[in-house]
């Protein structure tokens, strides 16, 4: 019903009063991968011999190794964005316009290594957009952000046919990857949240909590100890 110059310059503008779960939980369709799949996923990655595909797979791992990473802000990356010496990723998300530190895990320093051998007095980090985007125009960032998670999600769906997902791989996958990863590897909620970027913690209990079978095990399996003699 609006232009679509128009739409592309307020999208990103609004002005949140309250957190809407609805909003957060839309953008997890509860597609994640498990240890036997990203080591498919990798493998492949490795065996890949066609260049564009395998620079897709080597976004979705990054993204996955930096915290779970969106694809606006994967694409969006720009080498002073990144900090080798602290290992760190300090960027305004585009989602949420506010400045985000990361830690990055050595996977993520070592693909980052190798695209700053080829991508030297580049500005951004992955050639998904062109040099010259600006990033204050609405509108061109709007199309690029569409043209460049259009083009990745199909490279990456092709992928997940061949190694027998049962679901559509896309770039998302790799946050939520990480994100039921990090949970099921012991890291609290709070923590996770941060790391995602969620606006709130309870946004991040609402979307993954049913995502937990094996941290709620080990959590129950702490108590064992000390209830055994509580038993009748």
């Amino acid at each position: 019903m609006m232009e679509p110059a128009v739409n592309a310059r307020i999208q990103d503008m609004r002005i949140v009063i309250k957190v809407s779960l609805s909003e957060e939980e839309a953008e997890f369709d509860g597609k994640s991968l498990s240890k036997e799949q990203m080591a498919a996923l990798l493998e492949s990655c490795k065996t890949c011999t066609e260049p564009r595909g395998k620079e897709f797979l080597e976004m979705f791992f990054f993204a996955f190794h930096a915290c779970g990473l969106r694809v606006v802000d994967v694409m969006t990356l720009q080498w002073k964005h990144i900090d080798f010496a602290r290992k760190e990723l300090r960027k305004i998300m585009i989602k949420t316009n506010k400045r985000h530190v990361i830690p990055l895990t050595e996977p993520a320093l070592h693909i980052l290594q190798q695209w700053r051998e080829k991508r030297e007095g580049c500005r951004y980090v992955f050639n998904l957009v062109k040099e010259t985007l600006d990033l204050d125009d609405a509108e061109a960032l709007y199309k690029a952000r569409n043209n460049a998670t259009k083009c990745i999600n199909q490279s990456l769906a092709v992928v997940g046919e061949q190694i027998g997902l049962p679901f559509s791989l896309s770039m998302h996958v790799s946050r939520h990857s990480f994100a039921v990863f990090a949970l099921n590897k012991g890291l609290s909620m709070s923590v996770v949240s941060r790391l995602l970027g969620h606006s709130s913690t309870d946004i991040t209990e609402k979307v993954y909590a049913r995502f937990l079978p094996e941290t709620l095990s080990a959590e129950v399996a702490k108590l064992s100890g000390e209830l055994i003699n509580l038993t009748i």
